[in-house]
């Protein structure tokens, strides 16, 4: 995502990193809140820009648990993780030009 935020709108990681430290997020929610909001400007489909923006935030909850948390993460929810990215870089990749 970062590279996305990067190569398509052209804002670098060092600017990416000040603009986070400024808005005292961190740099994943960051990342999303941008997408985010690039997905408003750019999507005309409200139903795609939703579905798009809720399973990045689902992939990094699922990151989250597992990374910091004692919780399992099974067959089931490794899949759906697996097809959250896939739907996400598929749409990045075709929607901005990557």
């Amino acid at each position: 995502m970062k590279f996305a935020i990067n190569d398509f709108f052209g804002v670098d990681y060092e600017a990416q990193k000040r603009e986070s430290i400024r808005a005292k997020q961190p740099s994943h929610n960051y990342v999303i809140q941008y997408i985010a909001n690039k997905l408003n400007d750019l999507e005309k489909e409200i139903e795609v820009r939703k579905t798009v923006i809720r399973q990045i935030k689902q992939l990094k909850q699922l990151r989250v648990e597992s990374d910091y948390h004692d919780i399992e993460i099974g067959f089931e929810r490794s899949t759906k993780a697996l097809s959250y990215a896939n739907n996400i870089r598929s749409y990045v990749t075709a929607n901005f030009n990557l």
